[in-house]
């Protein structure tokens, strides 16, 4: 691998170069002036490329995701319905982050090392200075995208409880004992706002989903939202199911007056989720949703539901 003859990097050089790789790339092009050595300007223009490179990795990663999301709601699962398999979607999106990260693992190595490689194709993108100035821009789109989820999770975590509290709002989710509860927090940011501004402060509680769990909403809650996945057996969690027989035998009263449940093929027992959630008003989905569905309730629908500009108090069941 060929690499730039004569460069002498001094510390400061090497700690540059490094953090260009860590999307300080627009701070580093708008000094370029300043800082701008050949050993910088060349590891400043691959990190831009990598940038870009990382941006469409995201890209396809979106596309696959659809792709699965389609092709199990549409309820397509084998390779003969499909020309690309579910197994062969996943290996792609995967092995495509994985070579971008040996990339970028190389060059932020050689970067620290104070070597200049030409990486193939990356640096012969890294001389057009259109690719290089779009990088800059989606970085700084990148900075700001992130700095408003961290800002929304923050705010959830600070404001909703993880305990099971009284309270006007529940929000329970089946983190299938793996993902953290500040991503729950963050998208479920827009609902939790909105039951901020109803309820006093300490009224919202984003917890994981038990049975226990449920039946407490049932007692104290007005607003329940249970994301988690399910069949026509019921709500699945950690290998069995919550079945309505099973909160109904609890003869707990329910104050609720808003239910949505995510888990597919829910309307199935929808009938009788409504008997157990009664007097409030239960949305079920009798047939495989997909997620982006209830994205959108959640960010679009979910606040005014709440903040009673929707049709809360009429019993309502969504059917795909």
């Amino acid at each position: 691998m060929p690499q730039v003859p004569g460069v002498n990097a001094s510390t400061s050089d090497k700690l540059l170069a490094v953090a260009s790789y860590f999307g300080v790339g627009p701070v580093l092009g708008f000094c370029r002036r300043r800082v701008g050595s050949p050993f910088v300007r060349h590891h400043h223009g691959q990190a831009s490329v990598l940038c870009l490179l990382f941006f469409a990795c995201l890209a396809l990663q979106a596309v696959v995701l659809g792709y699965l999301e389609w092709s199990s709601v549409s309820g397509y699962r084998g390779t003969a319905e499909f020309p690309l398999s579910q197994g062969l979607a996943n290996v792609l999106a995967r092995w495509t982050i994985v070579c971008w990260l040996a990339i970028w693992s190389f060059c932020v190595g050689c970067a620290g090392l104070g070597v200049t490689p030409d990486v193939p194709l990356v640096m012969r993108l890294a001389r057009k200075h259109v690719l290089v100035s779009c990088a800059s821009l989606l970085t700084c789109l990148g900075w700001a995208a992130f700095l408003v989820a961290a800002s929304m999770a923050a705010y959830g975590l600070r404001t909703t409880s993880a305990q099971l509290v009284p309270a006007k709002a529940y929000v329970l989710y089946d983190d299938m004992e793996r993902y953290p509860r500040w991503m729950f927090c963050l998208g479920f940011f827009p609902i939790v706002r909105a039951a901020q501004d109803k309820w006093p402060r300490g009224n919202v509680v984003v917890a994981p989903l038990s049975e226990h769990a449920l039946a407490y909403s049932l007692r104290h809650g007005s607003f329940l939202f249970v994301a988690s996945h399910g069949d026509s057996d019921g709500l699945l969690l950690d290998d069995r199911h919550i079945t309505p027989r099973d909160l109904a035998a609890a003869h707990i009263r329910s104050n609720l007056e808003f239910v949505y449940l995510t888990a597919c093929e829910s309307g199935v027992l929808a009938s009788e989720w409504q008997k157990v959630f009664a007097p409030a008003r239960v949305i079920t989905f009798s047939a495989p949703v997909s997620k982006l569905r209830h994205l959108y309730w959640i960010w679009v629908q979910g606040p005014d539901e709440i903040l009673g500009r929707g049709m809360l108090g009429r019993t309502h069941q969504a059917l795909c």
